[in-house]
This record gives C-alpha cells, sequence and structure tokens, in this order.
C-alpha cells in the first residue's frame, strides 16, 4: 500500500469515525456538532458530556431520595391496592355462588315438596336468572340434591 492510500484511508476512517461520533451524541441527548472540523492526529476529541456512565450516575442530592422514596411508596400503595382488589373480588365470586346454590337449593326442595320432579327445565324456569344454571356450582348443588332427595316418580 502506497503512502497516499494509507492516507486517504486515514482520512476516510477519521470520517467515518467522526460521523459514528456525532450519531452517538445525539443519541445520547448531546448538541450536534455539525462543523466541517475533523480533529487532527495531535488532537483528542472531547467526550461526549452523557455518557452512558453519567447517566447511570446516582443522584445524592435529597430532591433525588425524596423522588425514589416517593416512587417506593407510591409502588407499595400500588401494591396493597392490587391485593386487596383481588380480596375483594375473590370474597365477591365466593359470596356469588353461595347466593346461586342456595337459590337453587331453595327452588329444588321447593319442587319437591310440590311433588313435582326437579328437572333442569324445571328449576331454570323459577330461578331469578335462569342463565345462572350454566355456572357450574349451580349443577353440582342439582346433582346433589336430587341425589340427596328420593325422587319423586321414575
Amino acid at each position: 500500500m502506497s503512502r497516499v492510500e494509507g492516507d486517504e484511508a486515514l482520512l476516510c476512517q477519521r470520517d467515518q469515525d467522526a460521523e459514528a461520533a456525532l450519531v452517538i451524541t445525539s443519541a445520547e441527548g448531546g448538541k450536534l456538532n455539525t462543523s466541517p472540523s475533523v480533529p487532527c492526529e495531535r488532537e483528542v476529541p472531547e467526550a461526549a458530556e452523557t455518557t452512558e456512565f453519567n447517566r447511570r450516575k446516582i443522584d445524592d442530592s435529597p430532591w433525588a431520595a425524596a423522588a425514589d422514596a416517593r416512587k417506593l411508596e407510591d409502588f407499595r400503595f400500588m401494591a396493597e391496592r392490587q391485593a386487596n382488589a383481588s380480596a375483594r373480588r375473590a370474597a365477591r365470586s365466593a359470596r356469588r355462588k353461595q347466593v346461586l346454590s342456595d337459590e337453587v337449593r331453595r327452588v329444588v326442595v321447593s319442587l319437591h315438596e310440590a311433588g313435582r320432579e326437579p328437572t333442569l327445565r324445571e328449576v331454570v324456569s323459577r330461578l331469578t336468572t335462569p342463565g345462572s344454571m350454566r355456572e357450574r356450582i349451580a349443577r353440582d348443588v342439582l346433582a346433589q340434591i336430587r341425589l340427596e332427595l328420593d325422587p319423586v316418580r321414575r
């Protein structure tokens, strides 16, 4: 490789390095330096003010500590709120299933006392919400009570 080719390769590499430095600086939020000057061999380019290490530097100011404490408090509040919501949902579901099973039991017993076979159709027609027989708990309660009671006729 001749000296001229080596110098051209060096200049090309410097241009690529300068472009890469511009891209990195802009990505890190720094100001773009669009001046056409390329540093010569003796000049050392300045480091970007915002580097990965600077961004990760811990701020020891009381404001930062207060902000972190506030974030932690918010996180704890949201976690507690989520846990409370889950507990409320579970309690509401248990109550709904208990009310449904009580209603199915009441309807089946009233049909049995009236001398009628507690079929699925008879029970559904007497429920406040007929679609609730789609629930597994309602069907299980109906099957259990039908086994407990003597069938009126077979």
